[in-house]
């Protein structure tokens, strides 16, 4: 689990996630069953690639779901529950385009085409002292 902070639309949006893990996606039987956002394809966007986890989340919980899914880097896909695949893959990326690391704290991920990286939306109980930032901030809880 971790908690980031950061600026959308002029206001501070914190927020807790918990990485659920790096699953394949099928057409027909998807994962998370809402496409909610789609960045690729935007002017800069690989310019703005870290953006898309905190504006995924920030409008998945706008919108009331618990779970999202980042999929081939810019797709942002939610639902209520997800269809956990029986095997987590091993083909999601961090930050920095290396592969994920299978645990930890700071699991901050895409799934590439046909994957997701799943997150858990929890709402946040206390509040945290942080300077603005443009990009998210994970801490540890």
């Amino acid at each position: 689990t971790f908690f980031f902070f950061y600026l959308a639309r002029g206001r501070g949006c914190p927020m807790t996630l918990t990485a659920m893990g790096c699953y394949r996606d099928y057409r027909g039987m998807r994962v998370l069953p809402n496409l909610i956002m789609n960045q690729r394809g935007i002017d800069g966007f690989w310019a703005n690639y870290t953006s898309v986890l905190p504006s995924c989340a920030t409008k998945a919980k706008e919108m009331g779901y618990k779970y999202i899914g980042i999929q081939y880097y810019g797709e942002c896909w939610a639902g209520d529950y997800f269809a956990r695949p029986l095997k987590e893959k091993r083909s999601c990326i961090d930050l920095k385009f290396r592969t994920c690391q299978k645990m930890g704290p700071y699991r901050i991920c895409s799934g590439k085409e046909w994957t997701n990286f799943i997150y858990g939306l929890q709402e946040y109980k206390t509040y945290r002292i942080h300077t603005c930032v443009e990009k998210m901030t994970p801490e540890s809880k």
